[in-house]
């Protein structure tokens, strides 16, 4: 009778270890995915046709600026391009006048180019098609005129772009709902 209690409990053992590694194998259980996601990128860069000189007042001077959806890395998107002008009239020193010099018979004429897709909204000028990676938008600008200069100053014009991708809306939920109909259309 002893040799078959051990027997009754060895199976019993052997049967509750065959359990216990079947639950554990149970519960071990894994399965792997591997998903790439690779994150597209936009980087606006200017590019200016202009030759510095002595502005004269009542002339006009060329300076065509227009915008690149650069692919440096081979990862660009295509993008929606902003811009804002911003002229300054500096002194000899680099220091900016005060904002007077900037209105009235000191006012800065911008040319900008025409039968473009370029497109005014508040102090921002927006190009309203994609821009495919390392291509650009039409010209913004083609000229500059001052009729009246500041005595010792000169003028400088600031190019600032913004870029974003043209998917997923991303434009109107950056640059908000001032944006031009025709962009909010695409977005």
């Amino acid at each position: 009778m002893n040799q078959k209690r051990l027997l009754l409990i060895c199976s019993a053992l052997v049967l509750a270890a065959l359990l216990a590694g079947g639950t554990l194998a149970w519960m071990a259980a894994s399965e792997q995915a591997d998903n790439e996601l690779t994150i597209g990128l936009v980087d606006a860069k200017v590019d200016e046709k202009f030759t510095p000189g002595v502005l004269t007042a009542g002339q006009e001077y060329p300076k065509q600026v227009r915008v690149q959806n650069a692919d440096t890395l081979g990862k660009a998107v295509d993008a929606y391009i902003r811009v804002m002008l911003v002229p300054t009239w500096r002194d000899a020193d680099g220091n900016g006048l005060p904002f007077s010099a900037l209105s009235g018979e000191y006012a800065v004429t911008l040319n900008l180019s025409s039968g473009t897709q370029w497109e005014k909204a508040g102090d921002y000028y927006y190009f309203t098609a994609p821009v495919a990676p390392d291509a650009y938008t039409d010209y913004l600008l083609e000229s500059v005129r001052a009729d009246k200069i500041p005595e010792g100053a000169h003028l400088e014009i600031q190019v600032l772009a913004d870029s974003i991708q043209a998917e997923g809306g991303a434009a109107q939920a950056a640059w908000g709902s001032s944006i031009p109909e025709a962009l909010k259309s695409q977005a």
